[in-house]
């Protein structure tokens, strides 16, 4: 069994990161529902380990010139992004989730 995609939300968890997490998560929601831009690298994707993250989700659903650091998404690829997430994220933070 591949669990990469679970280690990597654990770690995010485990650094603290699950409020920056959980906030790109409803970001791009928002975004999905109802924009037709880019949605671009929010301000609070601010360290190694949150970056990294935000880099893996740019290179697994968006789009990036010279750098997945700076990347972005298109409407759809933000969908797709989201869904990602939300799967992701019950699968690893379920029990966190329940307990508030």
């Amino acid at each position: 069994m591949d669990r990469t995609t679970e280690n990597l939300f654990w770690t995010m968890f485990y650094n603290g990161r699950e409020k920056e997490v959980e906030l790109l998560y409803q970001d791009m929601k928002a975004f999905a529902d109802k924009e037709d831009r880019a949605f671009m690298r929010p301000d609070y994707i601010d360290g190694d380990d949150i970056e990294a993250f935000w880099m893996v989700l740019v290179q697994n659903f968006g789009d990036y010139g010279t750098s997945p650091r700076y990347g972005w998404f298109n409407k759809e690829q933000t969908e797709e992004a989201v869904d990602w997430l939300w799967t992701n994220l019950g699968k690893t933070w379920k029990h966190y989730w329940e307990g508030e």
